[in-house]
């Protein structure tokens, strides 16, 4: 009699994915498991109440892609990459950690990540607000187009690559080139940068914007800023011209 094989680790961990649960208000749960089966009955179970709760995920990718605004979205668990993507105006929560792209092309609305996120969190954003309640291991906020991208821990290298509008909050350290070949927006940064790229220059945040952080403080309380008077030892990074790229460009 032929013996049985195992299956090679990568099928393994294809076959054996963790279920997810979603409910609503007074319905019970139901289990799901495949981003397309949670995908499809989110928008399904949106059509019925404003406020969805989805639990135990376990790393699934796009989950929560294009919601549209006037919805609540509570997620536990990790999720995978592309998390919150296109996000049109919903509200999404999620206590765990996101994979990368988190918010990617997100226009409006708000998502806040109880956890850390992969790189490119933030990236071609044009409205909304992200907040990142942890570390953006690797690049965050890059080709920001608007919104704002708060990372209340510290963020990696090159954050803001090529922003052209928008505000970007780190309250912890970034790494090298901060605000590489940015043209626009602001950085504002609480620790310190590894370096700065291209184009990106350090200065004093202005009293309008110190007014700014302040709100955003008071709306998701940044770990490290014990009182307000600390709000002064944010540095700005802005862009040299608009037009960075007419002279040297890092490749």
């Amino acid at each position: 009699m032929a013996r049985a094989t195992a299956a090679p680790a990568h099928l393994r961990n294809l076959l054996i994915r963790p279920w997810g649960y979603l409910a609503r208000e007074g319905m019970p749960e139901r289990r799901i498991s495949t981003t397309r089966e949670i995908n499809e009955e989110l928008l399904k179970q949106l059509e019925l109440t404003r406020t969805v709760q989805l639990s135990r995920l376990g790393g699934q990718h796009c989950v929560a892609v294009g919601l549209p605004a006037g919805c609540t979205v509570l997620v536990e668990g990790n999720v995978g990459d592309f998390f919150g993507a296109l996000n049109n105006g919903a509200s999404l929560s999620l206590n765990g950690s996101a994979g990368r792209f988190c918010g990617d092309t997100m226009l409006s609305g708000e998502l806040v990540v109880n956890g850390d996120c992969g790189s490119g969190a933030g990236q071609y954003m044009r409205g909304g607000t992200l907040v990142v309640k942890g570390d953006c291991r690797g690049t965050a906020a890059q080709m920001l187009r608007g919104g704002t991208v708060v990372i209340d821990g510290s963020a990696g290298r090159e954050v803001g690559r090529y922003m052209t509008l928008g505000d970007v909050v780190v309250v912890g350290d970034a790494g090298e080139l901060a605000g590489e070949n940015m043209m626009g927006g602001a950085i504002y940064i609480l620790g310190e940068p590894k370096s700065l790229g291209l184009n990106a220059r350090l200065s004093r945040p202005t009293p309008e914007e110190l007014e700014r952080l302040r709100f955003l403080h008071k709306q998701y309380r940044f770990r490290r800023v014990q009182d307000e008077e600390s709000l002064s030892d944010f540095q700005k990074i802005s862009a040299e011209t608009k037009r960075p790229l007419i002279g040297e460009v890092r490749i």
